[in-house]
């Protein structure tokens, strides 16, 4: 029986990859991959560019055209119109007056968006 695969050297043979060579290639392909990930990362920060100074917290639109929104610039609240005219401010909320919030508010939060409208629309109702 000169033809017959003995199981025995077939078993020890060398002919495929050795168990150490694909371990060795999946160590390198994880390596790749997690610098690709963290190149990635990288890009996506540098590309972003500084923190935004100025954020839009909130926004309603009163009608076709016209709405308010709320600001905020660093560190001060901002309340203002927006129409067709352009942009004009209504109330600066972080300011030390009366009316516009001071530390009061400050300490407590933002105010809910709508209780914020309700007072202003008092305020211009009152002579």
């Amino acid at each position: 029986m000169t033809g017959a695969i003995d199981p025995v050297q077939l078993a020890t043979a060398s002919d495929g990859p050795s168990l150490l060579g694909a371990t060795l290639r999946i160590v390198l392909m994880l390596a790749v991959i997690v610098a690709a990930g963290w190149g990635w990362l990288y890009w996506q920060r540098r590309a972003r560019g500084p923190e935004r100074r100025l954020q839009v917290l909130d926004r309603a639109f009163l009608m076709r055209g016209a709405g308010v929104a709320l600001l905020r610039a660093d560190d001060r609240r901002l309340l203002v119109g927006v129409s067709a005219e352009g942009v004009r401010l209504l109330r600066d909320l972080d300011a030390g007056s009366g009316h516009g919030g001071g530390d009061r508010q400050r300490r407590r939060g933002t105010q809910p968006f709508p209780r914020l409208l309700d007072e202003i629309r008092r305020e211009g109702e009152d002579p």
